[in-house]
């Protein structure tokens, strides 16, 4: 009988932007099946409103202290069974100079903005290479499948999460450090049955297969024509609600967006600039973010000289922590009748629980990432869906509130100026948009997007 029987899927993923894990060795790249089960795991959530209550039986659930038998692998194991990923990519400033684009403080630079904490200066990390004209950088991993251990009421809903997942992964995902920002995009390049599975795969499995293909890289178009197909049966085979934490995780709801940059570049650089560089300059032109912060700076050296933050920075959108650093001149030193230089700094951290957990991050909706297509390298843009933090139900279409926590660095100690609201999606009052929906609708003559569900 085959039903119960064990079976293997093998699927192969492009490198397209350098890509930074870290292993036993800080400093070297290392591709472990751990960091692949943490991504996987972060888009199963985002497809099915009920991960709550599978996910732990599906992809695994540590032991409770109480009861350390409750601790479960999960119905899956995952190796990584091939590679011909080359490490000691560093990124050298000096090399990537060559995207700078104007002249301070209008400078910009995508691919040294987006990888920032990456740069030589910081670290001696080194990252695996990523395809280029010359090499295909790949990576092959098998899932092998124990049927006898999945707990579903169908085990086809357990075969669209697991292998959906790791499609999602493959198409809007990335690994490694600096995720969101571009850095480790990877792209799936085929999924198919091992070669000792394909006789005794079970009937649920074919379909599934036929379903979760690499999408055609022919045009951008043909390639968000794909995407845009898999989201909807996945929303189909995953329906529901969302509420509480379920609402507040990011997730592939009615409001997410997937657009490609058309221009396609010679290499990963050239795409992750493009699209880096016009984040950078989006978020830079959010001006009266910093005036606004440096008059709460001004306010706590000499209160009431300066305005009081009322709300946090419009630019908090895009993810939290964020800090402002001020450098103060010595002329502006004497206008203010401060008595010595210094550099003030502001950080904006959210101040809210999900799930009975403090958060010390929020990432924000969009992330940046790279696909490689038959005509070159393009940046790409996916906006989640997600509740903002704190918020018990889904938000109304217009957006909702989150609280952020300030801290200033003043001088040599810390000191809380307590906790400001933050309109995270409908920042823009006057025009009714969010901030991120409305810098993505600036893009719309450079870039093509997915349709929107309905």
């Amino acid at each position: 009988m085959t039903l119960h029987r064990p079976f293997a899927i093998d699927l192969r993923y492009e490198v397209v932007t350098p890509l930074y894990l870290g292993g036993s060795d800080a400093e070297v790249p290392e591709l472990r099946p751990a960091s692949l089960r943490g991504a996987v795991r972060s888009w199963y959530r985002a497809i099915d409103p009920r991960f709550k209550e599978r996910e732990g039986h599906w992809f695994g659930a540590a032991a409770d202290g109480a009861d350390e038998r409750a601790g479960r692998p999960g119905p899956w194991r995952v190796r990584v069974v091939g590679s011909t990923l080359e490490p000691g990519f560093k990124l050298e400033r000096s090399e990537y100079r060559r995207f700078d684009s104007g002249v301070p403080p209008m400078k910009t630079n995508g691919v040294l903005y987006t990888g920032y904490t990456l740069m030589d200066r910081f670290n001696a990390r080194t990252g695996f290479y990523p395809s280029d004209a010359r090499a295909v950088a790949t990576f092959d991993v098998r899932l092998t499948v124990l049927p006898h251990l999945v707990r579903a009421d169908d085990p086809a809903d357990f075969y669209w999460a697991l292998l959906g997942s790791h499609w999602l992964l493959g198409h809007l995902g990335a690994l490694g450090s600096r995720a969101r920002r571009g850095w480790g995009s990877v792209q799936l390049r085929s999924v198919t049955p091992a070669a000792n599975s394909q006789a005794h795969l079970p009937p649920a499995v074919e379909p599934i297969l036929a379903a979760l293909g690499a999408a055609r890289t022919t045009r951008a178009a043909d390639w968000l024509a794909d995407v845009h197909g898999v989201l909807t049966v996945l929303a189909e085979r995953f329906p529901g609600t969302r509420a509480g934490a379920s609402a507040q995780t990011p997730h592939l709801g009615r409001r997410r967006r997937v657009l490609v940059l058309q221009r396609g570049h010679k290499d990963w650089a050239g795409a992750l600039d493009h699209v880096g560089a016009d984040l950078q300059r989006f978020r830079r032109d959010q001006h009266r973010d910093r005036e606004a912060v440096a008059q709460q700076l001004l306010n706590l050296d000499r209160p009431g000289a300066g305005q009081p933050l009322s709300h946090a920075p419009v630019r908090a959108a895009f993810g939290l922590p964020l800090t402002f650093r001020f450098a103060l001149t010595p002329r502006r030193i004497r206008e203010l009748g401060i008595e010595r230089l210094r550099h003030d700094a502001i950080e904006f951290q959210p101040a809210e629980e999900c799930d009975r957990k403090v958060l010390t991050r929020y990432p924000g909706p969009a992330s940046l990432r790279v696909v490689r297509l038959d005509d070159g390298w393009h940046g790409a843009i996916v906006k989640l869906d997600g509740a903002p933090v704190g918020s018990p139900d889904p938000p109304k279409e217009e957006g909702g509130s989150v609280t952020a926590s300030v801290k200033g660095n003043v001088l040599s100690g810390n000191r809380s100026v307590g906790r400001v609201p933050s309109d995270r999606d409908a920042a823009l009052e006057t025009i009714g948009r969010g901030i991120v929906d409305f810098w993505l609708d600036s893009l719309t003559k450079a870039a093509i997007e997915a349709p929107r569900p309905q």
